[in-house]
């Protein structure tokens, strides 16, 4: 996005905790928004024929699911639950944008503001 590198380039964005806690607090929900627009893109997109590449042509979405139209094989290989279970206990799973703390006070600032604008 060239508002992030304007930000950097006028000198209103320096990497420090503020600046990128407030950047994910205001930008986290279009960010992710914009990335899962990409990925169905990318992944109905139609793969051209290249002159020197043995790489399959097709749409990515299409490839995957049923590799056998490609005269591929289907190279997934299921795990059990209890191995997902087991290693959803090492992710993390953020409920905000930023740190918690910087979310809680953007939230106060913006209640008190709305407040003393009525």
């Amino acid at each position: 996005m060239n508002l992030f590198q304007t930000l950097k380039e006028d000198n209103l964005f320096d990497g420090s905790f503020l600046d990128k806690s407030l950047i994910q607090f205001c930008f986290a929900n279009l960010i992710q928004r914009d990335m899962d627009q990409v990925i169905l893109e990318w992944n109905v997109h139609r793969i051209s024929r290249s002159r020197n590449s043995i790489s399959p042509t097709g749409k990515p979405a299409i490839m995957f699911e049923m590799p056998s139209l490609y005269k591929s094989d289907n190279y997934l290989i299921p795990v059990p639950s209890f191995a997902t279970d087991e290693m959803s206990i090492h992710c993390a799973y953020n409920s905000y944008p930023c740190d918690k703390d910087f979310y809680d006070l953007c939230n106060i600032l913006i209640s008190e503001n709305i407040c003393t604008q009525l």
